[in-house]
């Protein structure tokens, strides 16, 4: 939604905001990439820092990074293209609690469309209110803007231009903010992936070292590839006598591999036998590994 104000017969408060399912700092990290917003705002042609002496020390995003942005727009009012540009003094702010609120104010410096662009960006954690869902965080987003042309201009056609572009805008952020969240959580879930890997394939090798250090596993491997031998060959059997050993002797369901069933009727740790692991595979990979 997106309020206006009239703060006096020339100029305009211009105000909208937006929840976006994504963490404070996945949103701020899109709004403090200033020399990049053209990447996230469609309407915007430029957007760079200029004039280092009004830069502080610090990196954009930091809370409290300040900096002179020059932006051009790419706009069309009443008919004519309207390339508005603006010179601006942006001031980063942290809340109280920073994880819960910051802001961006702006300041115009500079324009041959406006005697006044000033406002400011604020996003607030939604935890505050209650409104995390399922463990997803939510981000509000709120921008604020006071405008007042200069020049021909009639303030009823810049209102209503930014009125149109302000929720633009904001679902721009959105998307890149969600962009941003995703390939974070993606590379967090290759990480751990990579782990896991890195952890059993790590596990399996201390296993399959053992086993050459004790030429005992060899015979119990062995001895359960006999029993399963033992067991096929009772299953095929036309004695109907040995068929019913069956019962006795195993409970193995018919979607179940070697390695399965083994690895539950065992409980020998230093085997590790994957249940998706082939007789065949197991066995040669252990000798690869008894060879060296």
């Amino acid at each position: 939604a997106v309020d206006i104000e009239r703060t006096s017969p020339n100029s305009r408060r211009i105000m909208g905001e937006i929840s976006i399912p994504a963490s404070l700092e996945d949103v701020w990290s899109i709004l403090t990439d200033y020399d990049n917003l053209t990447v996230h705002v469609p309407n915007l042609v430029e957007s760079k820092r200029i004039d280092s002496r009004f830069n502080t020390v610090g990196e954009p995003g930091d809370g409290s990074y300040r900096c002179r942005l020059y932006q051009r727009g790419s706009q069309n009012i009443i008919g004519f293209e309207f390339g508005a540009s603006v010179t601006m003094d942006m001031q980063e702010t942290r809340g109280i609690n920073p994880d819960e609120e910051r802001s961006i104010s702006f300041k115009c410096v500079d324009s041959q469309f406006f005697t006044e662009f000033d406002g400011e960006w604020t996003v607030t954690s939604s935890s505050n209110n209650g409104r995390e869902m399922h463990g997803v965080p939510h981000t509000n987003v709120r921008y604020s803007v006071d405008v007042r042309p200069k020049g021909p201009v009639p303030v009823a056609a810049l209102e209503w231009r930014i009125k149109e572009d302000v929720p633009i805008n904001l679902k721009a952020v959105k998307k890149a903010s969600l962009k941003v969240a995703n390939e974070l959580r993606n590379s967090r879930e290759l990480t751990t992936a990579q782990s896991i890997v890195e952890t059993t394939s790590m596990r399996k090798k201390s296993v399959k070292l053992t086993s050459k250090k004790n030429p005992s596993v060899w015979d119990r491997v062995g001895g359960q590839v006999a029993n399963v031998a033992a067991v096929a060959s009772i299953a095929t059997s036309s004695d109907p006598t040995r068929r019913k050993m069956l019962t006795n002797r195993v409970d193995w369901n018919d979607d179940e591999t070697t390695a399965t069933y083994l690895n539950g009727w065992s409980r020998d740790p230093t085997l590790d036998w994957y249940n998706d692991e082939t007789t065949a595979a197991y066995l040669e990979d252990l000798a690869v590994t008894q060879r060296a």
